[in-house]
């Protein structure tokens, strides 16, 4: 049988620790049955060295019974025993009769106390804020019983910085006096005896006390142990103690006293651990009796500040363990406060306690607060309840409390501002019965009407309720003129000449936003679906249903505001514009004539994983001569075929191409020389006869003329744009690029092709997108067609709907590059 490891000290042959060798030696080995001889020998022979090796050094293996009985012989001499005795005596004399230093304190091991030395140099060179510095490190004291002294200097160290004095000047008069007076006193620290035991005892019952307090200037937590013998006797000492300073910045009293019992839960939790009393009794004492009265509250009814701290002490402490005690029996106010060194050394509060601890705590209750107590905790207040009512054509959400942040300025993006609304709405009675985890789409639109009607109700008091008379708003209202009347809904919108139109109820008469909250988060919505696009671009989407006031400053605002828009802005030369070729000024189904141009390369992951390796893509960008309307297909790299199979997605999805116009091969603007080469590859004989077989005309540009494809220039660079705002400097799947690149399309097939203005008789801008579906590509669809009669024909009404396209465009292409943005004169298509 394979027995466990014996672990039996080793004797070096010292008559002083011959007894407790030779008990544990026979209580292990020797008297033990089960063990032979040869067995008890060797574990004698692991465990002996020194004097003792010549006595088993040579001994076989039966002579164990002769080994042992000859040491027992030698190490139980009485005289060796006293005079080891005697000797180890004289030892530690000599040694409690000398001072050792721990832990940076200085111990008299006579006494058992703890002392401190002040090295202060007396010397008569001027007193400067480095020299202050290097005096105050010099009070070390990590168990902060010195806490009312140190938080002195703590506190003349901020008037330091206040004063922002260099490092090497003298001190100013003021602040000299208080700093000679307060060096002269340090001396006296050395008159401190602190007793080192805290009377803890096996069997005693020991109870723990803290203290918090706050002053103006600082708060403090102090923390004592009480401890209570067989007999009833009870004994409290001075354990730890942590002073904070208050802030620069004017924090009311009772943040500070919270503070200070956030800062005694910490220390407490420190003290239990260092001296391993997690099971003892811990009792909090305050003087506050606000933040006793929030500490007994939950955490979510009041601001962040107090919210956070109020449950971190709940989370860490007992709150019925919170106790009050009077301001002038709490021994934290000499810490919050500062003592002097003399008037420490016999303050009988900080080194003892209070008695009322030795008091039974049913005893104790909690005063009630203060009228002016109870204002200082209301003010601390949260009120997350909301209400909301319908009068006068208007939803209005208030809170019980005027000077709380509204609910609107408390996000970010607009999609969790409608979702919470949304949310909030669902908490009310009448709809508590909706299971559906998902908000709908008509909810949606509700919570956005909901947070309209509140800002016009809020910007356009007056005007609202001069319309709800069906009176005219008065001459100096800032949407005068727009016209503006309210729908069945109780909504502000623009008037204008277009209420017969056949556009959609947004379009005709967008809702108007007044500036504030709800037009931010608008601007910063439209710019996320725009893909961090231009002001031309978001005022384009804005427009589609709202018309903000100010728009054009908010969205050049916000536009600036963006980093990521800041990085990648880039101020292009101006030069002068030469004619247009007739390619672009003629009338042509879209894409009919096109221009080509490659960007990239981009690289993008084979695999799912972030560690598959990279290959290098392009980008192939088609654009429409006649409507500037933009196709992107994504390449695989630059072979003839990569190129053939890109066309053939393009035709396939905008038509066959009639005339296709490129670079020259060698005039890539912004290509290196690895891709003009390639470039150069795939421009071949097989790929234009591919071309011509589907009946399409491949045209190149004049050699050394990259401005007659300015154009596709323009149009890699808007797609650019979009992609490494968005994209950065990660790497995508090919199939996240390829979804990307579409998005992109998308936002610039939804720009507008001519400069926005600020009339709301202009309608809608015309867009690459109403060519390709009618309408632009971001844009949310128009509602259904009403059934016509059977005496009419749908079909008549299409010619119509055409020609109204064709006269948009032709009235506003050929303006483009015009100063003016108006036309004055519609010119209808020639039939």
């Amino acid at each position: 049988m394979r027995l466990d490891p014996i672990k039996i000290p080793v004797f070096n042959g010292d008559p002083a620790n011959w007894l407790p060798f030779k008990d544990l030696f026979e209580a292990l080995v020797h008297n033990r049955k089960d063990l032979d001889s040869s067995y008890k020998l060797s574990k004698l022979r692991q465990h002996v060295n020194a004097d003792s090796v010549p006595l088993v050094g040579g001994l076989y293996t039966g002579g164990y019974e002769d080994m042992w009985q000859e040491m027992k012989r030698r190490f139980d001499n009485p005289r060796l025993l006293v005079e080891s005795h005697v000797q180890l005596s004289a030892s530690e004399l000599e040694l409690n009769n000398s001072t050792t230093k721990v832990l940076g304190l200085y111990w008299d091991p006579v006494s058992d106390e703890l002392f401190f030395k002040v090295g202060l140099v007396d010397d008569t060179s001027m007193h400067t804020k480095r020299k202050v510095l290097s005096d105050v490190a010099k009070l070390y004291d990590p168990t902060g019983v010195l806490a009312p002294v140190v938080v002195v200097a703590k506190l003349f160290i901020q008037d330091l910085w206040k004063a922002g004095l260099p490092w090497d000047a003298e001190l100013p008069p003021e602040l000299l006096n208080s700093w000679v007076i307060f060096r002269n006193s340090l001396p006296d620290i050395t008159r401190l005896r602190i007793p080192r035991w805290l009377g803890i005892r096996v069997g005693s019952l020991v109870h723990l006390h803290g203290f918090c307090d706050a002053s103006r200037k600082a708060y403090a937590a102090v923390i004592y142990v009480q401890t209570i013998d067989k007999g009833g006797t009870s004994r409290t000492a001075l354990v730890s103690a942590k002073t904070k300073i208050a802030p620069i910045k004017d924090v009311t009293i009772p943040r500070l006293e919270l503070c200070g019992a956030h800062l005694l839960t910490k220390a407490m939790d420190n003290v239990r651990q260092a001296l391993g009393l997690q099971d003892a009794l811990c009792t909090y004492w305050s003087d506050s009796t606000i933040v006793l009265c929030w500490i007994r509250k939950p955490p979510s009814t009041f601001k962040q500040y107090v919210s956070n701290r109020v449950a971190y002490i709940q989370a860490n402490s007992d709150i019925n363990a919170w106790k009050h005690i009077r301001s002038e029996s709490n021994p934290a106010d000499c810490a919050s406060r500062g003592l002097s060194p003399a008037v420490l050394a016999d303050h009988h509060l900080w080194w003892t306690g209070p008695t009322c601890i030795h008091q039974d705590m049913e005893e104790m209750r909690l005063p009630s607060l203060t009228e002016e107590e109870e204002h200082l905790s209301i003010a601390e207040s949260r009120v997350v309840s909301i209400f909301v009512s319908r009068a006068n054509y208007q939803w209005i959400m208030t809170s019980t409390k005027d000077n709380r942040i509204p609910l609107i300025e408390k996000f970010s993006k607009l999609s969790r501002l409608l979702n919470t609304t949304v949310w909030l709405r669902r908490w009310l009675p009448k709809y508590r019965g909706y299971r559906n985890d998902v908000v709908s789409v008509a909810e949606q639109h509700w919570a956005l009407l909901l947070h309209v009607r509140q800002a016009q109700g809020n910007h356009f008091k007056e005007e609202i309720k001069s319309l709800a008379l069906h009176s005219r708003i008065a001459g100096r209202s800032e949407i005068l003129a727009l016209n503006p009347f309210l729908d069945a809904d109780g909504i502000l919108r623009v008037g204008g000449r277009l209420t017969n139109s056949d556009l959609s109820e947004d379009q005709r008469h967008q809702i108007i936003i007044p500036r504030g909250a709800l037009a931010y988060l608008l601007v910063a919505d439209a710019h996320t679906r725009c893909l961090h696009g231009g002001i031309q671009q978001m005022l384009q989407f804005l427009r589609q249903r709202f018309w903000l006031i100010g728009a054009r400053a908010q969205v050049k605002s916000f536009i600036w505001a963006c980093t990521t828009c800041r990085r990648h802005l880039k101020i292009i030369q101006r030069q002068q514009m030469a004619s247009l070729p007739k390619e672009r000024v003629l009338v042509a189904p879209p894409f009919s004539r096109s221009g080509l141009d490659y960007c990239g390369p981009f690289h993008v992951r084979v695999g799912k994983h972030r560690t598959t390796p990279t290959t290098k893509t392009y980008a192939a960008i088609f654009i429409c001569m006649a409507s500037r309307a933009v196709h992107i297909e994504l390449a695989e790299d630059l072979s003839t075929q990569a190129f053939i199979d890109v066309y053939d997605r393009f035709i396939s999805r905008r038509g066959i191409c009639a005339t296709l116009y490129s670079d020259n091969g060698t005039q890539f603007v912004g290509a290196n020389r690895q891709m003009q080469e390639d470039l150069k590859a795939w421009v071949t004989a097989h790929a234009q006869q591919h071309l011509a077989a589907e009946g399409t005309c491949w045209k190149f540009i004049t050699p050394s003329a990259p401005h007659h494809g300015g154009l596709w220039e323009a149009a890699v660079r808007s797609a650019k744009k979009h992609l490494l705002r968005i994209m950065g400097s990660q790497t995508l799947r090919y199939t996240e690029l390829s979804t990307l690149l579409t998005r992109i399309e998308a936002c610039l097939n939804s720009r507008p092709l001519i400069a926005l203005y600020d009339d709301p008789e202009g309608g809608i801008a015309l867009t690459p997108g109403d060519f390709l579906i009618g309408r632009p590509l971001n844009c949310r669809p128009d509602p259904p067609l009403p059934e016509a009669p059977e005496n009419r024909n749908v079909a008549n009404n299409t010619p119509t709907m055409e020609e109204d396209t064709d006269n948009r465009v032709t009235d506003r292409n050929i303006s483009l590059d015009t100063p003016s943005t108006q036309v004055p004169q519609v010119y209808p298509r020639q039939q």
